[in-house]
Parts: C-alpha cells; sequence; structure tokens
C-alpha cells in the first residue's frame, strides 16, 4: 500500500498564507514509504494465537481484576449494549500499559424464562418472533437457506443460547476487547450451577432465605412471577410496585345488617383528617363484593376492575351487585377516625383501573383535588378541617397558576407539596391524639389505628416507570402483559434482615463508586430493598437448592460470579462430583477438610485475584443486580475480598432518540464496525459524552473521530527518525506539551474519567500540534520523538490503528504487549508553556482589541509593554506567600501602595509558578515577533523601557501579562 502523509486535515483551519508554503515543504519532504497493512481480522488471530490477553499469577506484578455484566444470549448487540464493554476494556488496556496482570473475563447469561419463551414462539410459528431472529442472523449470515436452518434449530433453547454466544464473542473480537476467553462459560453450565447451589446453601445456613407469601409482579402465561430479567425492556426500568392503602368507609345499606364500606385508595393515611368528600367516575362500572380474607368477611364497594385486582391478591371476592358509578353520587359515607359524613362526588378523571377506583378528596392537602372541586364552583375552604397539616409550602399557593385538571405542572407542584409536607409538615389541632406528630411519624401511627380497628387493607399497583418516570404496564418477555399477584409458599431472599442490611451499608461505605453521583442510588436501593423472590417455577439455569421443583431466577444467579471466573478455567478439570459444597469453602472460605490438599493450587489463584478491583455496568444495574451483589459479597466473603470500586455510565441513544426498530436507529455492534471501523467506534464511545451523561450517538460526530483518527496516523507516519535537526524552542514546547497531557491523562484514568482522559492526550494535543504548526517550520524528528508513548496511550482506544503504527515505527513486538507508560517529566518545561501562553494571550487580546478599534480606523501598528521589575519583585513576595502588611514594610512597594493592595486582593489564590525577567518576556516576544506581525497583519514594536507610551499603558502590563497600545 502506497501512502502519502497529508497534515492538510491538521492544519485546515490555518490562515492562507502560512497553510500553503507549511504544508507544500512539510509534505515535499517526506518520502512516500511502501507498508504491509494487517487487517483488524489478521489482527485479532494474531492477538489469539500470541494469547496475550491470557492472564496467570504473577506474583511480581501487582494485578488488576475488572468485570462488565456477562451478556444474554437472546440476540445479536448493538451499539448500545458496547459503550459499557467498550469502557471496560479501556479501562483493562489502561492497567496492563501501567504494568498490572489485568484479568478482563467474560461469559454468557442464559438463565431464566427469555430464551424459553423464544424458542417457545418460534417453535409455535409466530411470525414476528421468526422474523426478528431471521433478521438477527442475517447480520452474521448471508446465506438465507443457512439462516433458515439456524432459525429452525432454535426450536431447541440451548442452541438459541449457543448461537448467540458464538456471535457475541466475534462481536467483542471484532471490537478487540482484550478478553481472556479460556474462563467463559454460560449459566446454564453443571460445573457453574453447583457454584450458585453452594451460594443458596449458604445463605439458608444464616436464615437469609424465607418462604412465605408476597406480592410479586407475574405473567400468566408463563405461569411465573418476574423481576427485571425477564420483563421487556427492564433494565431501563425502574420496576417497583405501589403500595395503596385502602381506607374502610361505612355507607348505608338496605340491609342494615350488613357492614357495608365504600372503599378509598390513598398513599396517604394520615389525610383522614382533612377528607372533604369523595370521587367515583360516574361513568365506569362498580360493585358490590364479600370479602374474606384473614377476619375480613365484609361487604365492599369497588370498581369492577379492583375486584379483579383482588381476587389476585390473596382476597376471595364474590360479586353481588354491578353497576354504574352515577349510582353513587350523592350518596354519603363516614370518614374514619372523625366519624364525619362526607358526600360522594362525580370525578371523570378517577380511573376504575388504579386501586379500588374510590379516591378520598382532601383538598387541604392534595393540589388535583383542590382543583377539581374550584373547577366544579364548589364552596370547600371553609370546612374546620380543611387543612390538617401545617407546613411551609400551602396548597393555595401552589395551584394559584394552575389553569385547571389537565395542566401539565399540575403534577409537579404536586409532588413539591408531598414532599414539603412528608419531611417538614407537622399534624395539626384538626388531628385529635396525633396532634404534633411529624407526618412522616404520623403517617404510621395512623395507619397502624386503622388497622386495630379493622378500617385498613392494602392492595398493590402496578408502579413500572420508564426513564422519563411515566408509570407504564409492564409486559414479560414473551409478550404478555403483567399482573400482581400475590403468592403463597415463594422463596424469597429476605432482604430486609436488618444484619444483611447493615453488612451492605457497610461494603457501600467501603467501596468507591466513580461517579460519586451515583452513590444515592445505592443508598436507596438498600433502604427499599425488602423480599426477593428468587426461583420460578420454570426456566434455564440452576435447580433451587432447598426445593428442586424450583429454579433460582436470573437476577439471583449473577451476584457473585466474579468470583467463579477466577478459577472456572481450572474446574473444567474437575469432575461435577468434586464440586461439592465442602469444595467451594475451601477455595472461597479457606475451610480446610480431609483431601482438600490437592486444591491448593485453585485456592491460591481464587485469593491472588480476589477481591475484584472494578466493575464497569450501566447505571440501570444500581437498583438490582449491583446491590444484590452487594448483599450477597457481605453475606459469604470476609471483608478483604469485597469489591473495591464500582464505575457506572449512562445509556446511549440514537440520533438523538432512544434506540428503537420502528424508529429505524438500532446499529448492530458488526455493522457500527464494518461501517465506521472498531476503533472509530471505540474512541467514539470513549469520548462523546461524559460517563454521567447520555451519549447521541450521531453519524457526523462518528464521522468525525475517524477523520481525527486518519490525522493521528499521518502524523505518526511523518516522523523521520534519520533526521539530525537540533530541536528549537517550539520543538521542545510540543515535547514538553506532550509529556505534561500524558501525566494529566495518567490521574484522570485513575479517576475513570476516561472522556477527560482522551480530551488531554488526543483532541488537546492536536490542538498543540496545529499551534506548533502555525508558529514554527515543522521539525520531521519532532513526530520520531513523540510517536512511540503516543502510539502506546492511544493503543487502550484504538487498538488496530496503533499495532499498525507501532511497526511502522520500527517496533516488532505488540503494543498491546507493552507493560509501561512513561512520562519524561525532565521535558516538561512549565516556564516554556508559561512563555507561549503568553504569545497566544497575546494574540487573543490584540485581537479583541483590533475588532474594537477597526469600527473607527484601520489599526497599522501595536505597541507591547511589560511589566515594571517592582511588580516581578511583588510577585515574588506573594509566591513566597508574604501577606499585605509584611509586603508593606519595603519601601520599594509602600509607594505603590494602592496597585499592590489591586494585585494582592486579585493574585491571593493564584498558584505562582514562574516569574520571568523583562529581558526573557522582551526576548521570547522578540522571537515571535515575525510570526506577530503575519498573524496579526499589524507592525509590532516592542517597548522594553516604555519609551514611547502616549496613554501611559505600562502600568496596566503584569508578569507573563503584557500591556498593549494600538495605532
Amino acid at each position: 500500500m502506497e501512502v502519502t502523509c497529508n497534515f492538510l486535515t491538521v492544519i485546515s483551519d490555518l490562515p492562507f498564507n502560512i497553510e500553503q508554503v507549511r504544508l507544500k515543504n512539510f509534505i515535499l519532504n517526506i518520502v512516500k514509504v511502501e507498508i504491509s497493512t494487517v487487517s483488524d481480522e489478521e489482527m485479532i488471530k494474531l492477538w489469539d494465537e500470541s494469547k496475550i490477553f491470557e492472564s496467570n499469577v504473577a506474583h511480581k506484578k501487582p494485578k488488576y481484576f475488572i468485570t462488565v455484566p456477562y451478556p444474554y444470549t437472546s440476540g445479536a448487540l448493538h451499539i448500545g449494549h458496547a459503550r459499557s464493554y467498550t469502557l471496560g476494556d479501556v479501562t483493562a488496556r489502561y492497567y496492563r500499559l501501567k504494568g498490572f496482570n489485568v484479568l478482563f473475563p467474560m461469559a454468557f447469561h442464559i438463565t431464566g424464562t427469555p430464551i424459553l419463551a423464544i424458542s417457545k414462539r418460534i417453535a409455535r410459528g409466530d411470525k414476528k418472533m421468526l422474523a426478528m431472529h431471521k433478521e438477527y442472523i442475517s447480520i452474521y449470515e448471508e446465506d438465507e437457506n443457512k439462516a433458515n436452518e439456524i432459525v429452525e434449530s432454535f426450536k431447541n433453547p440451548e442452541a438459541l443460547a449457543n448461537y448467540y454466544a458464538n456471535v457475541i464473542i466475534a462481536d467483542f473480537k471484532r471490537m478487540g476487547y482484550s478478553i481472556d476467553w479460556r474462563r467463559k462459560f454460560n449459566t446454564g453450565e453443571k460445573f457453574y450451577n453447583k457454584f450458585v447451589e453452594w451460594q443458596y446453601k449458604k445463605f439458608a445456613s444464616q436464615n437469609l432465605i424465607i418462604k412465605g407469601k408476597h406480592a410479586v409482579y407475574f405473567c400468566p402465561s408463563c405461569s411465573n412471577p418476574v423481576t427485571t430479567d425477564d420483563i421487556k425492556g427492564g433494565d431501563e426500568l425502574d420496576i417497583k410496585m405501589t403500595e395503596y392503602y385502602l381506607i374502610k368507609e361505612k355507607i348505608a345499606s338496605e340491609n342494615d345488617n350488613e357492614n357495608c364500606y365504600l372503599i378509598a385508595a390513598t398513599l396517604r393515611p394520615e389525610t383522614v383528617f382533612g377528607i372533604t368528600n369523595l370521587w367515583v367516575n360516574p361513568e365506569k362500572i362498580y360493585v358490590k363484593v364479600n370479602v374474606r380474607n384473614g377476619r375480613i368477611d365484609e361487604m365492599w364497594l369497588i370498581s369492577k376492575k379492583a375486584s379483579e385486582k383482588l381476587k389476585k391478591q390473596g382476597f376471595e371476592v364474590n360479586i353481588v351487585d354491578e353497576f354504574k358509578g352515577e349510582n353513587l353520587i350523592g350518596k354519603k359515607a363516614m370518614t374514619p377516625l372523625t366519624n364525619k359524613e362526607v358526600e360522594i362526588l362525580k370525578a371523570n378523571f378517577v380511573d376504575d383501573d388504579v386501586a379500588t377506583g374510590v379516591v378520598n378528596s382532601v383538598p387541604g392537602h392534595a393540589p388535583y383535588d383542590y382543583v377539581a372541586l374550584r373547577d366544579s364552583g364548589i364552596n370547600f375552604d371553609k370546612e374546620p378541617n380543611f387543612r390538617m397539616i401545617d407546613s411551609k409550602i400551602k396548597v393555595e399557593e401552589v395551584v394559584k397558576d394552575i389553569k385547571n385538571q389537565t395542566d401539565e405542572k399540575l403534577e409537579g407542584v404536586t409532588q413539591e407539596l408531598y414532599k414539603d409536607e412528608f419531611y417538614n409538615g407537622i399534624m395539626n389541632e384538626n388531628c385529635g391524639e396525633f396532634k404534633g406528630m411529624k407526618v412522616a411519624v404520623a403517617k404510621e401511627k395512623i395507619a397502624e389505628r386503622l388497622k386495630s380497628l379493622n378500617l385498613l387493607s392494602k392492595i398493590y399497583e402496578n408502579g413500572i416507570k420508564d426513564k422519563d418516570g411515566n408509570v407504564i404496564k409492564g409486559t414479560c418477555r414473551c409478550g404478555t402483559e403483567l399482573e400482581i399477584r400475590v403468592l403463597e409458599d415463594q422463596w424469597f431472599l429476605n432482604y430486609t434482615n436488618d444484619g444483611w442490611k447493615n453488612l451492605a451499608k457497610k461494603i457501600l461505605k467501603s467501596i468507591k463508586i466513580e461517579p460519586e453521583i451515583y452513590r444515592t442510588g445505592f443508598v436507596n436501593a438498600i433502604e427499599w430493598l425488602h423480599e426477593w423472590p428468587c426461583t420460578r417455577n420454570r426456566g434455564l439455569g440452576t435447580k433451587f437448592p432447598l426445593d428442586n421443583k424450583w429454579m433460582i431466577e436470573s437476577l439471583s444467579d449473577s451476584t457473585i460470579y466474579m468470583a467463579f471466573y477466577t478459577i472456572a478455567h481450572l474446574l473444567r478439570n474437575l469432575t461435577i462430583e468434586e464440586l461439592d459444597e465442602k469444595f467451594f469453602d475451601f477455595i472461597f472460605l479457606g475451610k480446610e477438610f480431609e483431601g482438600c490438599e490437592k486444591y491448593k493450587n485453585i485456592r491460591e489463584i481464587f485469593l491472588y485475584y480476589y477481591p475484584m478491583d472494578e466493575r464497569r455496568t450501566g447505571i440501570a444495574h444500581i437498583s438490582n443486580h449491583l446491590t444484590f451483589s452487594l448483599f450477597h459479597h457481605a453475606a459469604i466473603f470476609p471483608e478483604n475480598l469485597w469489591p473495591k470500586k464500582i464505575s457506572l455510565n449512562e445509556m446511549l441513544i440514537s440520533e438523538g432518540k432512544k434506540m428503537s426498530k420502528s424508529l429505524g436507529n438500532v446499529i448492530p455492534l458488526k455493522h457500527a464496525c464494518e461501517e465506521f471501523g472498531a476503533d472509530t467506534v471505540r474512541l467514539h464511545l470513549c469520548y462523546a459524552a461524559d460517563t454521567s451523561s447520555t451519549l447521541d450517538w450521531k453519524e457526523k460526530d462518528v464521522l468525525a473521530t475517524k477523520s481525527k483518527i486518519d490525522e493521528f496516523v499521518n502524523f505518526i507516519k511523518s516522523a523521520d527518525g534519520c533526521a539530525s535537526y537540533e530541536y528549537k524552542d517550539m520543538d521542545k514546547w510540543l515535547i514538553s506539551k506532550f509529556n505534561k497531557h500524558l501525566e494529566e491523562f495518567l490521574n484522570l484514568m485513575d479517576k475513570s474519567e476516561i472522556r477527560g482522559a482522551v480530551q488531554k492526550i488526543f483532541y488537546e494535543f492536536f490542538n498543540d500540534i496545529k499551534w506548533y504548526l502555525r508558529r514554527t517550520e515543522p521539525n520531521k524528528k519532532v513526530p520520531k520523538e513523540i510517536s512511540e508513548e503516543w502510539v502506546k496511550v492511544m493503543s487502550i482506544f484504538i487498538p488496530f490503528t496503533c499495532e499498525r503504527l507501532q511497526r511502522y515505527i520500527g517496533k516488532g513486538n505488540f503494543v498491546n504487549a507493552e507493560d509501561s507508560l512513561k512520562v519524561d517529566k525532565e521535558a516538561i518545561n512549565g516556564n516554556a508553556e508559561s512563555m507561549e501562553n503568553m504569545i497566544i494571550e497575546l494574540i487573543d487580546n490584540i485581537r479583541n482589541f483590533v475588532k474594537l478599534i477597526e469600527k473607527h480606523k484601520k489599526p497599522t501598528k501595536v505597541f507591547i509593554y511589560f511589566a515594571e521589575d517592582w511588580k516581578r519583585e511583588l510577585f515574588s513576595e506573594i509566591k513566597k506567600g508574604k501577606g499585605i502588611k509584611d509586603v508593606m514594610a519595603d519601601e520599594k512597594f509602600k509607594r505603590h501602595s494602592k496597585e499592590v493592595i489591586n494585585i494582592m486582593k486579585k493574585t491571593h489564590q493564584q498558584d505562582i509558578k514562574f516569574i520571568p525577567s523583562i529581558e526573557e518576556e522582551s526576548g521570547k516576544i522578540e522571537g515571535a515577533k515575525e510570526f506577530l506581525e503575519k498573524e496579526l497583519n499589524l507592525k509590532v514594536e516592542i517597548s522594553v523601557n516604555a519609551d514611547y507610551d502616549p496613554k501611559e499603558t505600562r502600568k496596566f502590563a503584569m508578569p507573563l501579562k503584557p500591556a498593549i497600545y494600538i495605532e
């Protein structure tokens, strides 16, 4: 291949006169070079053959063990999946270059019902599912007949899981991920099942698993409880339930002998003292039902839809009568605790599919109720118990700008008021014995009182929210809408156990969370986590060791598998029978048994790699997988084996929108690599957004990244190792800037600030190169000086490109096998950088003044003045830490007292490192005079003594900040 170095793209924004001359001279001096290129595919093969990413115990090296989530093998991966994986690989490569023995493993998740559900739908000829997987397979298989055969094989769930595992391996290799593939496994393999069984026996021995009745999301088609992994789009949803309190409000019945209650649902039982009326929807169907549940045997009035929900939540419900809501309008009910009669009013905004379809109206504390009554012309604010909570915010204040019940701002002001009342509110004199209590306390106390009077029950309602906070219907991966059921004899991980919670909190205190802003998410998750249904009656994975008719669900078997990575490749040499509880107790906990000596090496290997140094994943996993992992590590491992760090990133969208097939913006990982190149994809994923921000994949930006990589290649290829040119000041400046950027890069990478690190070592240094080319005739020896370290550090992000460049610059070894990053500290010249920054700022200042002057006359000359010696001496005193009192004791400063005070006020927080002499400053500008005149199109006069200073401009000059006068 014939390559000509072209710096046009590097300096395309330069002034025409410099660009033409410099570019011509620079390119003419670069010889066309014949180089052999190695394709990405060939490079992957070379890496595999050399085994450079396989990690083995090396006690002379520090180790770094990093993991990312293993992918679920039910389909093809797209660029949205690649963000966490790429950031993980970049971190792995970084620590290798720092001299660490890095373990970066991978496995595959097949647990649960999703793969079974796909196979089942394909087996029954589901057209939508068949079309989806034919489309996935077409990414990898051009032969349509072959693709059809593969889809047909998916009737077997194992075939489906294995196929996608293999194409994911190919995708990951295509992306250049430096994975130790010896350790791969899937969660359905027997040796992994034995590991999970051991884990659950440990939980059982500590009474952390309980059996009982609990509310769960349930798929009626799969006949299974479901959690995040079973729910369509579960990783991007906030999957919680809403627990409604059911308040019984007695209503007159035709049969005086029966207890008949109108059942109102509320999230705030403490507001019973402020009820002014009740709402029902006159157009919806309501029922009178006989309800039995424990000691309850009553008649309830609720929506028909609510009666169906109650049946699934442990209530025995029999419908006695059915009627429209309008039949209830005008009737009266008795509120509990206050024994006050309130009227039932019509409200079309009441949703009969939310809780019971009956709502208490509390206008003093509920903006929706206030606005509804206000708009209906009903006078309610004279009621004696209109307000029953005293707080900073009043309902009248927050609704004054609300137009009507459909106003979008209504939900926001409601949440604002609720939050203020919960945290700051005090129950007032209308609340009887609860007067003076904080709302947060009164809520529980009043609920307890109502329950003791048999006037309270509960119902669980859908609380699944999308990323924007909107409540949505959850759907099983099989396509069925979810419902809530209260199940008997269900097995749960008891995350409510106080001792266990405290241990999880202890881990959280000890672990690094990066970015730190996400720590609150973990705190909240630990607090709200309660009993978690950990078993299913079918699915792939591991049988529940306490009851073999159950399977462990997919989130509950993937919490400490990081420990399994350390020894997975070794366990394949053992029999399944050997992998019993005693074996894992010895390997992971050090509990010896007779004959354990033969496994001593496995134990030592585990201890070499564990604890895990870093877990990289998306923020969607905070509320489930990651928090579960903290709990499970705390329950099983000693403190010295707890994970050290969790690094997080936000999701990825495409062209401003969430990725969706219907929008056509889903880009398979393979297609992205083919269109843009793996290195472009990698670098863009690292730089396009901070990890704490959503990354918007835009093709124009991706192409700009690709162009930047081309510039990088051209610069490295411009190196001329045979040149013997002496280094000039600007050459030394560029080398200094590179090493300074490298130093800053290392600091940022250590803090997982990957975008900032790329900014320093790549984009900012390219700006320095552009400035270098503007300032001086380029020295071809400079790229050679820089290239070795720059190629090495950039191999973290663009490994294929840098592997080829490594050979181009004459190094035979793999750049990806290098194990040292060197900052040439002697080459860093802060003083030289300060002097050059003076030139840059000087040009900017002159241009800004010229813009102002040009409105009146065309300037032709600029005079440059320098700070007097006393100012330089003053800066030297400030640098020493002297205060105003000490400085003013010196007569030479005292005579300039007003200026001294102003200078010291402005500079007291500055880190003064370098104070050049007048001769040094003027000499620097004298050396740049020709450049300045060409850049500015002005004659430059350097006035050291200020012989000509008509406006007394020199008094504004400071060290490294010359003053200017323009004529």
